[in-house]
């Protein structure tokens, strides 16, 4: 008998077929569709494969031509960026404005022992001067001794803000509100600074920055929506700060933008008069103030009728479409508020209008 392996070589057996090298396995391995059987296979890709950006190329933006960094990079920066890198701004300089405006303020001396010897602010003490009740509620708590550090530190925190916004206008919302609302506030703080015996209006309207801080403080550090309090998922630290400075914005919204400006209005008003029986003259500089302090109450009402709009939105929507306990640990699908509210990042930037 004669073996297999003498015999022709139509009796011997197949030979298996070569093993694909590792570079072509992914291009000739078999795929399966849905139903457990074999695809055709996938052709290999000739693409090549991207080069790995540098963090240069990352980061800034470079020339395409001249291979040089271009003179503002952060203008390729998309909106959100804009804005975050705007609020840290605005938590930063905001901080000494707000300290040298209450350093400005002394709530527990006696009125007579705050003026010391400062010409500008002993005429204050003065009984022989007219004297409006309104206004002496204020003025005989404002002793001024850092007015003019806070003076300037505001006025070069608004233009600063100003040419911000003008350069970068997707870091707001409404750009050309800020830019007018900032152009107001300079001519406004003009009149204390002509007139310093009423610098105390100055100090008096200038601690609604303080719900401003709280307002981006607010959003800043919430930028994952998080919804207070004791929530699923989000630890307790975390959720109590976040409850605390959402507390004091709606506080401190209430008591200065919606009864204390109003308040002031009068206030200034009374200013007013009494600065015109002084100067015997009603075309004087504080004729200013009451126009300008009713166009920022205007302002306010309409951003608390947005800012209650927004809420009851929210609150409806969350009657209308309750989560289940899996929605909720898992978060909201989209950016929010401190209050978990939505505000979408939008493509035109997203920022205060100061306000919400």
């Amino acid at each position: 008998d004669r073996s297999p392996a003498s015999g022709p070589s139509s009796l011997r057996p197949p030979m298996p077929p070569p093993r694909p090298r590792v570079a072509d396995a992914a291009a000739v391995a078999p795929t399966t569709n849905g139903n457990g059987h074999a695809a055709e296979p996938r052709p290999a890709s000739n693409k090549p494969r991207p080069a790995s950006r540098s963090l240069v190329l990352e980061h800034f933006s470079i020339h395409p031509e001249s291979w040089t960094l271009r003179a503002d990079p952060m203008v390729h920066y998309p909106p959100n960026v804009q804005r975050d890198w705007h609020d840290v701004f605005n938590l930063v300089t905001l901080v000494p404005v707000i300290a040298l405006n209450l350093a400005n303020w002394d709530l527990s001396s006696s009125p007579a022992s705050m003026y010391g010897d400062d010409d500008h602010y002993q005429e204050l003490a003065s009984d022989t001067a007219p004297s409006y009740l309104h206004t002496r509620v204020f003025a005989d708590r404002w002793h001024g001794r850092f007015f003019d550090a806070f003076w300037w530190t505001t006025l070069l925190y608004f233009l600063v803000d100003a040419l911000i916004v003008l350069r970068y206008p997707a870091c707001v919302r409404s750009p050309r509100v800020i830019i007018q609302h900032h152009a107001a506030v300079v001519i406004y703080v003009a009149v204390p600074y002509v007139v310093r015996r009423y610098a105390w209006v100055m100090g008096s309207c200038l601690l609604v920055e303080v719900n401003t801080w709280l307002l981006v403080a607010r959003r800043y550090f919430n930028r994952s929506g998080d919804r207070p309090f004791f929530s699923i998922g989000v630890p307790f630290t975390r959720s109590v700060r976040i409850k605390v400075i959402s507390v004091a914005f709606y506080t401190t919204w209430i008591a200065i933008r919606v009864i204390l400006y109003p308040v002031l209005l009068v206030v200034i008003i009374d200013a007013y008069r009494e600065h015109s029986a002084r100067v015997q003259s009603p075309c004087n500089i504080l004729a200013l103030a009451p126009i300008l302090h009713a166009s920022f109450i205007v302002l306010n009402f309409k951003w608390t009728c947005d800012l209650a709009r927004s809420k009851l939105r929210r609150w409806r929507a969350a009657a209308t479409s309750p989560q289940t306990p899996a929605a909720k640990a898992a978060g909201p699908a989209v950016s929010s508020d401190s209050d978990g509210q939505p505000y979408a990042r939008f493509q035109n930037g997203d920022h205060h209008s100061k306000f919400l």
